[in-house]
């Protein structure tokens, strides 16, 4: 998708608008996005068979499942690249975005020590797309092992009590 469509002013109101509307009604957001991710790839699959079946995933062999979450990790590696390439600033050419982590490049000083207050509008915007594109992967991960967004509340809500345990204890 284009830069300006992403941009689009009134889409982005929309979907707060959305967001809004579905915190007033109670809707688990988090669990609607996982949803959406799951409907989303089966779409896909059902327009290209070479895609798994997100429905058929707990069906699957290890094997099957492991191929699944070896194509999201690469595509959230991918991603994770294009948010990096984003995070020095899109308005700059792809020499000057890499000096952010070319430690051998002239400016990589330079780079390193703008603030995220010195992107615009727009590039911090195009940023956080970058963000949500690697969530998308990082949901179909979730979905390769039947997690749900209660399972990784629940998960995280331990997980972080026992990091901060740890923290007590040196770790």
């Amino acid at each position: 998708m284009s830069e300006a469509n992403l941009l689009d002013a009134k889409k982005i109101k929309e979907a707060k608008d959305q967001y809004n509307e579905d915190l007033k009604n109670n809707v688990d957001v988090f669990a609607k996005m996982l949803s959406m991710q799951k409907s989303l790839q089966a779409e896909l699959y059902a327009k290209n068979p070479a895609i798994q079946n997100v429905y058929n995933l707990q069906n699957e062999t290890l094997g099957n499942i492991h191929t699944w979450m070896l194509d999201s990790k690469v595509a959230f590696d991918d991603e994770f690249r294009e948010i990096i390439d984003a995070l020095a600033g899109m308005n700059k050419s792809p020499k000057d975005r890499s000096a952010l982590w070319k430690k051998w490049k002239k400016n990589y000083n330079t780079i390193r020590s703008e603030k995220f207050s010195d992107l615009s509008e727009n590039e911090q915007i195009k940023l956080k797309f970058e963000v949500c594109d690697a969530f998308h992967f990082f949901m179909m991960m979730m979905l390769g092992v039947n997690m749900s967004a209660e399972d990784m509340y629940i998960y995280y809500m331990y997980k972080n009590k026992e990091n901060f345990e740890r923290i007590k204890r040196g770790y």
